[in-house]
């Protein structure tokens, strides 16, 4: 199954994430924790979507069950997308490589001061 576990992007991604504000139509209306019950145990998928969230993922078989009440599967963790922010800060990108054009120095955790081509850097904290 060719899915994304970024919700939002791609045609395939989880739409039923383990999120209260995802889960219950905003209406205009304020719910008590019972009333809030009914979207928890619903079927149908999130009335909003959370573009952008990453939901946990599949098990250890590969395998990914996208319902509501199954939040090791479906709940948008910052652990579950850590190492896709991690890996540029381990191996920022250098002038060297082609393709990449950054001018050094490299600012605060590794991140290049210039801009690279393909993407704009944040501004710098410190310089040498």
């Amino acid at each position: 199954m060719k899915m994304s576990y970024m919700v939002g992007f791609g045609d395939h991604f989880p739409n039923k994430v383990h999120h209260r504000s995802a889960s219950i139509l905003w209406d205009g209306q304020l719910y008590s924790c019972a009333e809030r019950e009914r979207w928890r145990k619903s079927v149908d998928p999130n009335p909003n979507v959370l573009s952008g969230a990453m939901a946990a993922g599949p098990d250890q078989f590969d395998h990914f069950i996208d319902e509501r009440d199954q939040p090791l599967f479906t709940e948008p963790t910052i652990s579950s997308y850590a190492g896709l922010v991690a890996a540029p800060l381990h191996d920022p990108p250098r002038p060297d490589l082609p393709g990449v054009a950054v001018r050094p120095p490299h600012g605060l955790l590794g991140w290049p001061c210039g801009e690279p081509l393909w993407v704009a850097s944040p501004p710098c904290i410190f310089e040498k």
